[in-house]
């Protein structure tokens, strides 16, 4: 499949469709504490490969959101706004090989897209509270 990105450039694409590829209700933060449909699952699990290779053979990762309307903001701000946190990816690599869409909400994109510069704005802060949270999950463990 080809993509023609906002550059005019044309690139190779591969699409994740969340709904058929992930879940068919995607929802939650965290897993495993929020199941395995949560956006850090999703974002470690599908994301973070298939963006790296992404970049890595310069072409771009369609994530399609279509066949559900009920995403929270928990799942969409940890799995796209943690990729330029938590995931550490350059907020222009994500506008260059990242596209994310649903034909019917255009405000979960936005939300989607919102998250990703609110997280690396606040990289720091954001990364330090989840090593926190890290370190406190690994505590528990051996306690």
């Amino acid at each position: 499949m080809e993509y023609t990105n906002l550059s005019g450039n044309k690139m190779t694409a591969k699409t994740i469709k969340v709904v058929e590829d992930f879940s068919a209700k995607p929802k939650g933060r965290y897993h495993p504490e929020d199941g395995d449909s949560s956006g850090e699952r999703f974002r470690d699990e599908y994301l973070i490969p298939e963006l790296t290779k992404a970049i890595r053979e310069d072409r771009v990762l369609i994530v399609d959101l279509g066949g559900y309307n009920r995403y929270g903001p928990s799942f969409i701000d940890e799995a796209f706004g943690a990729l330029a946190s938590i995931a550490n990816f350059d907020l222009e690599d994500l506008n260059k090989h990242l596209v994310i869409k649903h034909e019917a909400l255009k405000s979960v994109v936005e939300s989607a897209l919102s998250r990703m510069k609110f997280h690396n704005k606040n990289k720091k802060k954001i990364v330090e509270s989840y090593e926190k949270r890290l370190q406190e999950k690994k505590r528990q463990k051996t306690s």
